[in-house]
């Protein structure tokens, strides 16, 4: 008999389907749109203003990571870049969108007295297609698709779409980062930094 006949009649025998759950992989998370996205993984809000959707068509977003005030500029420059990949790759491969613009500003927050502020440097903004992120992202990491980007894991009731290794280290360090924004600019994509 068939294994996958022999779980279902399994499944069905003990009034549950848990057992066909557990052959089929994890594909990553999916959402009608942005905003559903960036609800779900909390890494960005409205209500705070580090997220912003500024048009649903063409698609543009803005994302602003909080930065305290007087840290040195390469951590706002860091945490600027990490935004912009995010705002890319996070809505290629959640997203059916097809492309998208990112623009980044970091959200200042200075704790005595405390205040929070939009800064205008520095400033990053990506527009990128589905097919230029692809480009850029199998130039550095061997990849065939975007969700491929992604490792998806179930923890209890939720599942996490955690970045894999080599993607991750070249999101998380300065070089990397540059490496991504370079490889995407090579690609076609439109990239423009202001510092």
């Amino acid at each position: 008999m068939h294994k996958g006949l022999r779980l279902a009649l399994l499944a069905v025998a003990l009034g549950t389907t848990t057992a066909m759950a557990d052959t089929a992989p994890l594909k990553p998370m999916h959402f009608d749109d942005v905003p559903a996205m960036i609800d779900d993984f909390g890494d960005y809000a409205a209500d705070n203003n580090t997220f912003q959707l500024i048009s649903s068509k063409p698609l543009e977003i803005r994302l602003s990571p909080s930065v305290v005030s007087g840290e040195p500029a390469e951590n706002a420059e860091s945490e600027v870049r990490r935004a912009g990949l995010y705002g890319v790759y996070r809505t290629l491969i959640h997203t059916d969108a097809p492309a998208v613009t990112v623009q980044v500003v970091p959200r200042e927050v200075t704790l005595n007295p405390q205040s929070v502020r939009l800064l205008s440097s520095p400033a990053l903004q990506i527009s990128a297609t589905r097919a230029q992120a692809l480009a850029a992202a199998s130039k550095l990491t061997k990849v065939k698709d975007l969700d491929a980007l992604v490792v998806a894991e179930q923890a209890g009731n939720i599942q996490l779409d955690n970045w894999r290794a080599d993607f991750e280290a070249l999101y998380f360090k300065d070089a990397g980062q540059q490496a991504l924004l370079d490889a995407l600019k090579a690609s076609g994509a439109t990239v423009t930094y202001k510092r």
